[in-house]
């Protein structure tokens, strides 16, 4: 957080006590302030090494890379969402099982729909005669 306040810690901690109801406001502002600017100093630093006749092509490939990063990153973030949220299933679901045994007792299964009241009455009608 130091470097986003200028170096200067005590300022930046009370604007992050200050804005801590906000959730994650600080770290979005942050994120944006030295994110935004990177494709301006990727061009300008490209720009200085490239003959004057290769800067429209040099241009082009920054856009379509810049696109292809803005299509993938939000399919990668969603794929990453998922994935961690899965496997943070799967860790629950095996700390849960280590934690408790099974039962050793078992009730059968018995299908029964309850769509509206007639159809659970026809259905209780038939389970009553098996």
């Amino acid at each position: 957080m130091a470097l986003g306040c200028g170096g200067n810690e005590l300022p930046c901690q009370h604007f992050h006590r200050k804005l801590q109801h906000h959730g994650h406001l600080p770290d979005s502002i942050n994120f944006g302030i030295t994110t935004f600017p990177i494709f301006s100093v990727a061009s300008a630093h490209a720009h200085d090494f490239v003959q004057s006749n290769e800067r429209v092509e040099l241009s082009a490939a920054f856009i379509f890379y810049y696109a292809l990063g803005a299509i993938a990153s939000p399919l990668l973030a969603l794929f990453v969402m998922i994935a961690s949220s899965h496997v943070l299933l799967i860790i629950f679901g095996l700390s849960r099982m280590r934690v408790r045994p099974t039962r050793t007792e078992r009730t059968p299964y018995i299908y029964a729909p309850r769509n509206s009241f007639i159809i659970g009455r026809l259905l209780k009608r038939m389970r009553d005669k098996l």
